[in-house]
Parts: structure tokens; sequence; C-alpha cells
């Protein structure tokens, strides 16, 4: 029975039951497609994967070492021809960089951090330098599409382990982010522009918590996006923390996803799928008990508030 305007019930007619019976079976057809489009791109993002898990285990089955993914594709290194090696996702090289080439001779090399793609179909690259010994060093290095190396510069690694990621923006400029201090506090950002000179750096930190920067990503124009996990286990603050920066240190956005619900696993890390361009976070579940590791969608999370940060000019003690 269908109410009138005057709160009183009367029949329906044929043409009301046939609008009604078409419009179930319109929403039917809309669920169905929808359920459908969401296995479909839950089957694309599983094939990704393993597109990806197997290009890297055919480079590694080659002897190419520290691998990398890109958007474009996976970088690495090949010990036997001295070389910086890129491959697209069909399998195809794109570049072939020797390392002489961009390394000074006088320095050992110890692996590749980071490699990024750039705005002229070239690349950036940060290599690890005597990692073994007292003095480790840092070499970033911007690479043209044809493998020449446009230029280079090399500074300190402080500490001598630590998270390193590099993003490249559209005029051509370089960010470089790192852990600053061995207590995970602080991170160093720093910004080269197409020419290789640095135009800023900055420590990044936040108020009483460990910092971990797990991810940089390119964005539009002059913009990154970063993203790290905030974590205190005596305040039970554990959050995965997003800021999105431009070329001139402008914070333009900040957001917060709360992880403590789901996990107090400290180590807790962020991933990002530079195909489909989304984040996970992957921790150990049950630890002590069996442990495994798990992951959940960045999405799946409920958001939070954003821990006090502050990103400041580096001191005089940052090379």
């Amino acid at each position: 029975m269908a109410e009138n305007v005057f709160g009183k019930s009367k029949p329906k007619g044929d043409k009301e039951i046939m609008k009604g019976t078409i419009f179930r079976r319109l929403l039917t057809i809309v669920f169905l497609c929808l359920a459908a489009q969401i296995g479909v791109c839950a089957e694309d993002r599983a094939g990704e994967g393993e597109l990806i898990r197997n290009m890297k285990t055919r480079m590694a089955e080659e002897g190419i070492l520290f691998l990398r993914e890109m958007e474009s594709g996976i970088a690495g290194i090949d010990p036997t021809s001295g070389t910086l090696t890129i491959r697209d996702w069909n399998g195809k090289t794109t570049g072939t960089i020797r390392l002489s080439d961009c390394l000074d001779p006088v320095y050992e090399c110890s692996g590749l951090l980071d490699c990024t793609d750039a705005a002229d179909n070239g690349w950036a690259a940060v290599f690890s330098l005597d990692e073994l010994s007292d003095h480790p060093m840092l070499a970033l290095c911007r690479l043209s599409p044809d493998g020449q190396c446009l230029w280079s510069t090399i500074f300190e690694q402080q500490p001598q382990w630590g998270w390193t990621m590099l993003a490249c923006d559209q005029a051509g400029g370089v960010f470089l982010v790192h852990v600053r201090d061995g207590s995970s506090r602080k991170s160093v950002l720093r910004y080269f522009s197409s020419d290789g000179t640095m135009q800023w750096k900055k420590t990044l930190s936040f108020e009483v918590l460990v910092y971990s920067p797990f991810a940089l990503e390119s964005m539009q124009g002059n913009e990154v996006r970063l993203l790290g996990t905030a974590v205190s286990v005596s305040k039970g603050i554990y959050e995965a923390v997003e800021l999105q920066l431009t070329s001139g240190a402008d914070v333009i956005s900040a957001a917060a996803w709360d992880f403590g619900r789901v996990t107090h696993d400290y180590a807790a890390r962020l991933q990002l799928d530079r195909l489909n361009h989304t984040v996970d976070l992957y921790y150990v579940k049950d630890q002590g008990k069996g442990s495994n590791q798990a992951g959940i969608s960045l999405e799946a999370l409920e958001t939070c508030d954003v821990p006090a940060f502050s990103l400041e000019d580096a001191d005089a003690s940052v090379q």
C-alpha cells in the first residue's frame, strides 16, 4: 500500500507497480556492476603486485641487487657490469648508467638507496658510499634519459643506517628525505633545483614521537607527499601521517590515521604501491605467538588528529 499526502492509504495502480519493479531491477543491476567493478579492481591490484614480485625475482636471479620500485619500472645495481640498470614493467631495459660516470672512484659504492622517475623521462638516484667506514656518505645523482649524469652531490650520511627516499617535481627539482638521528626523532628534508643547487634543508620532527618516514611520492606541479609513522609506546600513540609539501618547503596539507586499534607494533611500516598510488600498513600480528605479517589499507583505518610537528631550518651540524 502507498501512503498519499493526506496520510490515508490507497491501492497501487499498475503503472506505479511497474515503476517500482523497474526501479528495483535497475538498483540490482547497479549493485551488481559495483560489485563486479570492485572485484576487477582487487584482481587488477593483486595482478600488479604479482607483476612486481615476478620482475624483482627475475632481476635478482640475474644478480641485480638493491632493487627499487618506481612508477615506470624497477632499478637495481648490476655489480658485474658496474651499472645502474633500469627496466620497465615489460622487462625491457630502459636505462644503463655506468656507476663510474656518476660516482667518484675514491668512494666505494655500497648500494642503491632509492631511484625515482624524473619529468624529462630521466631519473634521480641516491647511493650509499663507504657504508662500512667511519664516515659513510650519500651521493645524489640526476640522470638524463640517455644515461648521462647531469649533476651529482655528495654529503655525510647521518646516521649510518636510516630510511632514505627521493621524489622529483615537474620543474626538474629533486626532494631528498633521510632519517637524521639514531633515535628516529628527526628527519632531514632537502630540495635541489634542476641544476643541482640545494635550495633548502629542513629538519622535520614530531613532538615527543618517534617518526619514521617510509615513502615519498611525486604529485602534480611542484608538490610531493611524504608518508610515515609517528609513535609513542608510553603514550599509546600509533599514527600513520601524510604531509604534502611544495618545493618552497611549505606544508599545504596534513592527514593522520590511527592504527593503534589494529596493532601496537611500534615498528609497523607503510608501503606505497607506486602502480596504484595506494598505501598499506604492514605489521607483525600476534607477536611472540607464531607471529606473522599482516597488512591493511591506509584507507581502512580511522582518521585522527595530526600530531604536533615542526619543519625548521636544519642546524649547522647537518651538511
